[in-house]
């Protein structure tokens, strides 16, 4: 079961990030049943109310794993990629933008940004970015099909050291990656490196579990405008914001 949820290649599963921990709830799920099972065909002549009980826990147990699968691929498969189609659509598309993917997982926002590019550039950026892409992770050909498969290249880098020029991209997307980094020194730095890359009036568009206060008082500090706030809505267990800002076209005017 594990192994036909995880097949990639144009997959219902193609956008499943953390695929590690899915086959481990799965496995988990999928073992405890199978020893319930087991448990109540050894005592079903005669069960005690021990047994009975003890096979009961399992299922309970079991069916709380397959649950947490089940629910990490609807928000992988079903709720993420609809978020994102949302965010990307809202860009005014001139056709010719540059755009970073900054931590882009299964690179979801950097194809949907590819889709809509007829001279730009499209472009993911993850530590496993090419051994992902090697591995078929990254589909080139669903974009090759809606778009120039030009528009769309991957990058293998630490977010905090972005292989991007100053001031080179329109727009900046950036999923829940932001929040790997404990230290928090850490997410203020990749916070100030996408803002390095990102063209004055350019956008930035942070996904993040949990308290999005942080972002939000990062992007200001840092002269952003237009800092909006919005809930993922449906993102079960999980509370999800998408926090997006502005960088201004010009410094302001220092007072003379």
């Amino acid at each position: 079961m594990a192994s036909a949820l995880l097949r990639r290649g144009g997959s219902p599963a193609y956008y499943l990030e953390n695929a590690r921990l899915l086959e481990v709830l799965l496995g988990v799920g999928e073992s405890l049943m199978a020893v319930a099972v087991i448990v109540s065909l050894k005592y079903d002549a005669g069960p005690t109310v021990g047994s009975r009980a003890f096979a009961i826990a399992l299922v309970a147990a079991g069916s709380a794993f397959l649950a947490l699968a089940m629910i990490h691929i609807w928000n992988n498969s079903v709720i993420k990629p609809r978020e994102v189609e949302r965010i990307v659509s809202q860009v005014p598309w001139g056709g010719d933008e540059v755009v970073a993917d900054v931590v882009c997982g299964s690179a979801l926002a950097a194809e949907r940004s590819g889709e809509r590019l007829s001279s730009g550039l499209s472009v993911g950026v993850d530590v496993w970015a090419q051994a992902r892409k090697s591995k078929g992770i990254f589909a080139a050909g669903r974009v090759q099909q809606s778009g120039p498969v030009s528009a769309l290249a991957f990058a293998d880098a630490d977010s905090r050291s972005l292989p991007l020029r100053v001031g080179s991209v329109d727009a900046v997307f950036s999923g829940f990656g932001t929040r790997r980094f404990r230290r928090l020194a850490d997410r203020i730095s990749e916070l100030e490196e996408m803002l390095r890359v990102l063209k004055p009036g350019g956008s930035i568009v942070v996904m993040t579990p949990g308290d999005p206060v942080e972002y939000e008082v990062l992007m200001r500090r840092n002269g952003l405008v237009e800092v909006q706030t919005s809930l993922v809505k449906s993102f079960l267990i999980f509370t999800t914001y998408v926090v997006s800002a502005r960088k201004l076209a010009q410094p302001a005017a220092t007072a003379a």
